[in-house]
């Protein structure tokens, strides 16, 4: 072997090597780093949410615990979420006053441009009667004309 193919070798290995150690940083930075290493295994393993409500700590208030007892968990919360039931009912059923609404409206429509579509065939076949009976007392009155001329 040459000089120039030894230190590529040696010039690949130590490419190889920097890179390993700078993954190396990597892994041992996510681990030095509690909160982001958590992260990211609680990620990984598809992490649920809690099964028991969050408490407060031992050295909260009496006032905290009373607010997130009543407000969060306890009967203002309960009152809370039955008010967004009711206004959830009442806005399924407006939108469904206003689909039967717009329905209605459209079968009012329809009906309207039927009756008008009609109206407007009548109209055109009297014009069309008339056009002929015309034609047809014009074609007549001419060979009565002519006939007459003839005789004379």
């Amino acid at each position: 072997m040459n000089a120039r193919s030894i230190s590529g070798i040696i010039l690949a290995t130590a490419l190889l090597g920097i890179s390993a150690v700078a993954r190396g940083a990597d892994e041992t930075q996510l681990e030095a780093q509690p909160g982001p290493a958590a992260a990211h295994r609680a990620l990984e393993q598809a992490a649920g949410l809690p099964t028991t409500s969050p408490q407060l700590p031992a050295q909260a208030s009496d006032r905290a615990r009373g607010v997130l007892a009543d407000t969060g968990f306890g009967a203002k919360g309960d009152a809370i979420r039955a008010a967004q039931a009711r206004a959830e009912e009442h806005i399924v059923e407006d939108a469904e006053s206003a689909r039967s609404e717009a329905t209605n409206r459209a079968a009012h429509a329809a009906a309207a441009a039927a009756a008008s579509s009609a109206v407007a065939d009548s109209h055109v076949a009297a014009t069309q009667v008339r056009a002929t009976s015309a034609k047809a007392n014009a074609a007549g009155h001419s060979a009565g004309r002519l006939d007459s001329s003839k005789t004379e």
